[in-house]
């Protein structure tokens, strides 16, 4: 999404400005942006999810130094 890009963000973005339109970029099908409902895995990981950021940052050139799950501890 263009708007979470550093050319197309705008300082007067609300927090719930920018939640709706994920949602609504989620839920169209016109966007490609829309979630896979009929997959039958068992759930998407941490480690998934930190991937998917690192892949996302690299096409970006979004700086991750420093960023990783070792910022957040684990609890028991």
């Amino acid at each position: 999404m263009e708007m979470l890009t550093l050319t197309g963000w705008r300082a007067v973005n609300s927090i719930e400005s920018i939640i709706m339109t994920v949602r609504s970029q989620i839920g169209s099908t016109e966007s490609g942006g829309r979630l896979d409902f009929s997959a039958t895995s068992s759930g998407y990981t941490e480690q998934e999810a930190w991937t998917a950021f690192y892949r996302a940052a690299e096409t970006h050139h979004w700086n991750t130094k420093g960023l990783g799950p070792q910022m957040f501890p684990k609890f028991s």
